[in-house]
């Protein structure tokens, strides 16, 4: 797999991306997202409200962005036995072709 990212300052992004296709085999590109770039965390609005409240209660600053994909925007391409695949992120736009 290749991996890399162009919107700095957003290392985690391909940290997360490798994890989740890791994890769940599929479906990484367009799960919620999250970054702690400043002293908040900053949640995409599709983190739901009962996880950022848990987190609230324990002291850490949430910025809630209204935006379901606003940061982190990632594309990918795998190949797996040969067969091409990919994903694009919903909030940005991308696509994924076969030719």
């Amino acid at each position: 797999m290749t991996r890399g990212i162009i919107t700095a300052p957003q290392p985690e992004a391909v940290e997360k991306l490798v994890l989740l296709i890791l994890q769940d085999g599929g479906n990484a590109v367009s799960a919620p997202r999250f970054t702690a770039n400043s002293n908040g965390i900053d949640v995409t609005n599709r983190i739901p409200r009962y996880i950022t409240k848990e987190l609230e209660k324990k002291g850490y600053e949430l910025i809630r962005n209204p935006f379901s994909y606003g940061f982190a925007g990632v594309h990918g391409i795998r190949v797996k036995d040969g067969i091409w695949d990919g994903g694009a992120d919903p909030g940005r736009d991308g696509m994924v072709l076969t030719v």
